[in-house]
């Protein structure tokens, strides 16, 4: 829900249209919006594009500027949370498909 707000934020919302849309209180949203912002808004594209650089160093440069900082570091945790997923993605099946196996060897 956090991250919702904090694209529709991204994409030119105000905390009380997001709240509306969220069906939460315009204060809460408000705290989640202000909590992402300055130094902690850096801190979060910073660990995204790190962690980016540790699975595929090559997508950074593909990442586009959004228009807003917030926008950048959502595009980056999304690259990053993809290229993790895509990963891990053979191994939970290969997981699944030995959990299986096993089940029908019994």
């Amino acid at each position: 829900m956090i991250g919702t707000a904090l694209l529709a934020s991204a994409r030119g919302a105000g905390h009380r249209h997001i709240a509306a849309d969220l069906t939460r209180p315009a204060a809460t949203v408000r705290r989640w919006l202000r909590a992402v912002r300055g130094e902690h808004l850096e801190w979060l594209r910073v660990q995204a594009v790190e962690r980016l650089a540790r699975l595929d160093r090559d997508l950074i440069s593909t990442l586009a500027p959004t228009g807003s900082r917030l926008g950048d570091a959502l595009n980056a945790v999304a690259a990053a949370a993809l290229t993790q997923q895509t990963r891990l993605a053979p191994h939970v099946l290969w997981g699944a498909r030995t959990r299986a196996w096993v089940a029908d060897q019994r």
